[in-house]
């Protein structure tokens, strides 16, 4: 449902190629934060979008609790193709909620 949403909102002012590459970091951004999620916690996924002149960012984040040891092959490729698709990708976790901003210049 995410993923749709987003689309559609990129759909208006992204090009096709700048839009298929948000959606995929979005989609692995959101990946990675369900291997860190405690599978018996029912957290919340929150997804914002901002479009600027230049740039799109998007901000999604998980309240809830999760497990300290993801598979680091799994975290790492996703972490790769989130870094190697967008301009700047930052990650953050503490006590209450995993965050991660991605911002890709259009």
């Amino acid at each position: 449902m995410l993923r749709r949403e987003l689309r559609r909102w990129l759909d208006a002012d992204v090009t096709e190629h700048v839009a298929g590459d948000i959606i995929l970091t979005a989609y692995e951004a959101i990946a990675e934060i369900v291997a860190l999620a405690d599978p018996l916690d029912i957290g919340l996924i929150r997804m914002q979008a901002h479009l600027d002149d230049d740039r799109v960012r998007v901000v999604i984040s998980y309240t809830g609790s999760w497990e300290l040891s993801p598979d680091p092959d799994q975290s790492q490729r996703r972490l790769t193709l989130i870094r190697a698709l967008t301009d700047h990708a930052n990650f953050h976790r503490d006590e209450h909620t995993i965050t991660m901003h991605l911002t890709t210049y259009r």
